[in-house]
């Protein structure tokens, strides 16, 4: 037989069912100091400050989490650093920090957070480490065919590479920890997948900020869909010239997302440039907008590539990176003479063919 006690019976009817204790981020850290709590928010996809407090004599903090929402949270001891934590319904998580180290209780996810950016750096090393060294050697060298081969062999890696960083998202299950994985993520390239995750998510915690600013990072991903306008990309270009897509109205376009320390897309800048010439700029024409925050390393990279012909956008700010869901390189779109995506990060090779079928 089950036994009420007075005291349960009194708990019952002053919490109404269905409701349930608040989260909590608490412990001690090794002075009194300053300590701040930012929630993420899906509209820049950022953390803003939502309560700060002072650490007691004794270093012990206490922050009480009025949302009842999955979420991101940053923890920022002043002058120490910053935390990422992933909180759901009544998570009680302690944290502590001590001889310049951080220590989670009471929260497996939050735990293994702070280890995503070492796996996904590791994996890195594992499958590309040797090729790039590999490949910054042959283009040392002025060895084109060497690096091309090199870089289709790392092409080959890269569902490996994909394979263990889906089972790395997929291990924090329907968490806004793993949200936080996805960013590690190429928007443009995984759609179906990161699609597949977004219905999970919409599923068990719809109205979540991570659920949100997932949604929206998908449809900028989709914005340059094949068959799709892509969105309006204006700018003044490196010759000064003011560009927008609407100028290229009536010719084939490529747009080449790229950064002077991408090798495969230094590879590919002199074949497109071959490529280039062979085709009247009333047909045929070129923009390559670069993420790249130095302006002399730019200026002297399309120099040395010899495709100072073409336009160029300088965006430091990812912009348009972020327009059109760029998160990996190299990546590129071909407009039609309309102004419609046919295609979608192709080689130099694959843009001749299909250059070579459309344009007479």
């Amino acid at each position: 037989m089950i036994k009420v006690s007075l005291i349960n019976i009194v708990l019952l009817l002053c919490c109404p069912l269905g409701l349930s204790a608040q989260a909590s981020i608490q412990g001690e850290i090794e002075a009194q100091t300053s300590i701040y709590l930012s929630a993420f928010e899906e509209v820049n996809r950022s953390y803003i400050r939502v309560d700060s407090m002072q650490s007691d004599q004794q270093g012990k903090y206490h922050f009480q989490i009025t949302s009842t929402l999955p979420n991101l949270y940053e923890l920022e001891i002043k002058g120490e650093g910053k935390l990422v934590l992933s909180v759901e319904k009544d998570d009680q998580i302690k944290v502590g920090y001590k001889n310049n180290n951080w220590s989670i209780q009471n929260d497996p996810n939050s735990q293994d957070i702070q280890e995503v950016r070492a796996k996904v750096r590791k994996l890195q090393e594992q499958y590309f480490g040797d090729l790039k060294k590999a490949i910054d050697q042959a283009m040392s060298n002025g060895d084109e065919e060497k690096a091309q081969s090199l870089i289709k062999e790392a092409n080959a890696a890269v569902p490996l590479f994909v394979a263990e960083l889906r089972a790395l998202i997929d291990s924090f299950g329907d968490s806004p920890a793993a949200y936080y994985a996805m960013q590690f993520s190429d928007f443009n390239k995984e759609q179906v997948y990161l699609f597949q995750k977004y219905q999970q998510l919409q599923k068990a915690m719809p109205n979540s900020p991570i659920t949100l600013a997932l949604s929206k990072q998908l449809e900028e991903a989709s914005a340059s869909a094949i068959g799709k306008t892509p969105p309006m990309i204006e700018g003044t270009s490196l010759k000064g010239d003011s560009l927008s897509l609407n100028t290229f109205k009536g010719k084939y376009l490529l747009v080449d997302f790229w950064a002077t320390w991408c090798r495969a897309c230094r590879i590919e800048n002199p074949k497109f440039k071959t490529l280039y010439d062979q085709y009247d700029q009333a047909k045929f024409d070129i923009i390559s907008i670069s993420s790249d925050e130095e302006a002399t390393v730019w200026k002297k990279s399309i120099q040395q590539d010899g495709v100072e012909v073409w336009h160029h956008l300088q965006d430091q700010e990812e912009v348009f990176f972020q327009l059109y869901g760029v998160s990996s390189l190299p990546q590129n779109i071909v407009l039609n003479s309309e102004g419609l995506v046919i295609a979608k990060n192709v080689s130099a090779e694959e843009l001749a063919l299909l250059l070579e079928k459309h344009i007479k």
